[in-house]
């Protein structure tokens, strides 16, 4: 009876399985004991009974209520599969527990899914389960919620099929970034749609309080790196620098040739050149 509350408080509702740390440790004790106490019970003879004691009598106690040869007999025919695992009683002695692996699912930091992939022994070392060839290519995907603003051209967006499309430079830049590292995105836009101002009582608005709050992990957008912004969150290297506006024009052309250096002056002071050299330069 006991055996079985013992083993009905450790499982709970988990299926039979240990999750903790704690519940491990508690199991690996209850089936020690379990096994004591199988072994107390089932000695043959007078096994282990209760010892009286003449507080008057001085000489030490003589003879022995525990039967050590029938407890070693029977530790083995009462190893029977506890919580924790079966006991191994050789010249080691060890706990023979089966560990189960499994590939587990998190979104959102909410467990989605626990598939059976294998389980593990001491004596049977990994057995996979049909369906896995080997623990390869199980390595999960991490996933993080990016907050943005809509501001043209950085994000903008449309509606297709009732769904909502981000698109611009902001969107390019995480995807290219998303290719590199390998990792998923969820991207929304700010609640109130700001970027992100400190506030009179000292709170934050925007994106920044987004990032602050933990509801995003990243923040994707035209946002200029302020002092007071730098004290609440980190920024990465500048991406885009605001220069000025300026005025394009075409590249007029040019015609390169061996008397190109006549070009510096006008042909009249090239005249006045040569008839200065005439008039002084001839005796």
């Amino acid at each position: 009876m006991f055996d079985k509350y013992a083993q009905s408080v450790l499982y709970r509702s988990r299926d039979g399985l240990i999750w903790t740390e704690e519940e491990m440790e508690a199991a690996y004790y209850l089936d020690l004991i379990l096994l004591i106490s199988r072994v107390i019970v089932h000695l043959p003879g007078e096994g282990i009974g209760p010892i009286f004691i003449d507080c008057n009598r001085v000489s030490p106690y003589e003879g022995s209520h525990v039967n050590f040869s029938g407890l070693i007999e029977q530790l083995p025919m009462q190893n029977d599969s506890g919580v924790y695992g079966r006991w191994v009683l050789d010249d080691v002695s060890y706990m023979n527990m089966a560990l189960r692996i499994a590939w587990v699912n998190i979104q959102a930091g909410q467990v989605k899914l626990i598939q059976k992939v294998a389980t593990w022994t001491s004596t049977t070392g990994i057995q996979m389960e049909s369906g896995y060839s080997a623990l390869t290519n199980n390595n999960g995907v991490k996933k993080y919620i990016i907050v943005t603003v809509v501001q043209p051209p950085f994000m903008m967006k449309t509606v297709v099929d009732n769904t909502t499309v981000y698109y611009g430079y902001c969107k390019d830049l995480i995807d290219k970034i998303k290719d590199i590292l390998k990792f998923e995105y969820e991207l929304y836009e700010a609640p109130d749609g700001l970027y992100g101002t400190l506030n009179d009582n000292g709170t934050w608005n925007g994106m920044v309080n987004e990032l602050i709050k933990g509801n995003a992990d990243i923040g994707v957008a035209d946002l200029s790196v302020m002092a007071e912004r730098e004290s609440a969150v980190d920024f990465t290297v500048p991406y885009y620098d605001l220069v000025g506006i300026k005025i394009l024009m075409k590249a007029p052309k040019f015609e390169y040739t061996l008397l190109k250096f006549a070009a510096v002056l006008e042909p009249p002071v090239w005249w006045c050149f040569a008839a200065a050299y005439f008039l002084t330069g001839t005796r």
